[in-house]
């Protein structure tokens, strides 16, 4: 389907844009990089690239006159997407978790984007995720934003070789177990697995579960899994108020509360602005010995 697409790159004064049209033409897409608002609107995708802080990207955009059609485009039925090559870009954003530099990026964010009705918002927390999520984010036709985390950047995994997609509104299972299930996405999924290697000397078993895209929300997939374990801890680096967290704590109790056996509690980032020291950021952000304990209470062990 890309293959047959019209494909324009956007160009608003943000670097590198010879990379992304590289990588389109890898997978034998090709794609114009233009700076006319008046072409906008022959493109069945816009891809809009950007490098730097978010905000800044934003405001880049917005100075460069071409936010208005880029809307008109969108109104018209027709998506647009960023892709990442090794940039920081600003609908296939990276946010700098454990990076954040104060007040210059939000994991709010995140809930911004998962509020608008329409979007696709994916969030890979592995290698094999990113390639599989990023090749079904381009070929959808809806709008999707893809997230991801710069810290996940020098994560090893394998790769599967040659086309690989991975459907987007589809959760993984991370780690299988009996005794509480545990969702997290991005990062966090990192935190929970290490969670679960802890907790498994204790004879604790966690399943994770990733939901790898959080708009659609693959509610079956968790279901099922608090269906098996009776308990649930849910992960996120987000603050707590309006979090991607609440809105899953409010579909399970919707559709599974009976099978509950403890309150489902929530691990997220403490409730303050980002603080600008690193060793004062990292104690605001959710860790191992945070999940392990939040484990531990729904477990009645503490």
């Amino acid at each position: 389907m890309i293959h047959m697409q019209r494909i324009l790159i956007v160009d608003y004064g943000m670097a590198n844009l010879r990379s992304v049209q590289k990588a389109f033409e890898k997978v034998g897409a090709a794609a114009e990089i233009t700076g006319d608002p008046n072409r906008l609107g022959e493109a069945d995708k816009l891809i809009l690239p950007g490098v730097g802080a978010f905000r800044d990207a934003i405001a880049r955009l917005r100075d460069s006159g071409l936010d208005a059609p880029i809307r008109a485009h969108v109104r018209a039925g027709k998506p647009f997407f960023g892709i990442c090559l090794g940039l920081q870009l600003l609908f296939s954003k990276s946010y700098e978790d454990g990076e954040y530099e104060g007040l210059d990026l939000f994991p709010g964010d995140v809930v911004r984007f998962r509020h608008v009705p329409g979007l696709k918002v994916v969030m890979p927390s592995t290698p094999a995720d990113a390639k599989g999520l990023l090749k079904s984010s381009v070929r959808d036709n809806n709008t999707v934003i893809f997230i991801e985390s710069e810290v996940l950047y020098g994560t090893r995994g394998e790769v599967p070789e040659g086309e690989y997609l991975t459907p987007l509104g589809v959760a993984e299972v991370k780690r299988p177990g009996r005794d509480v299930t545990v969702i997290a996405h991005s990062k966090m999924v990192h935190v929970a697995l290490d969670a679960g290697r802890a907790l498994e000397k204790e004879g604790i078993e966690i399943e994770v579960v990733d939901p790898r895209t959080l708009r659609p929300l693959d509610t079956e997939t968790i279901l099922n899994s608090v269906r098996k374990t009776n308990r649930v801890v849910i992960v996120e680096e987000g603050w707590p108020f309006c979090g991607v967290g609440a809105q899953i704590v409010d579909t399970i109790q919707l559709h599974a509360f009976d099978f509950l056996d403890s309150p489902i509690l929530r691990v997220t980032g403490v409730d303050v602005p980002m603080p600008y020291a690193k060793n004062l950021e990292h104690l605001c952000l959710p860790d191992t010995a945070r999940v392990m304990d939040a484990v531990h209470q729904v477990l009645y062990r503490k």
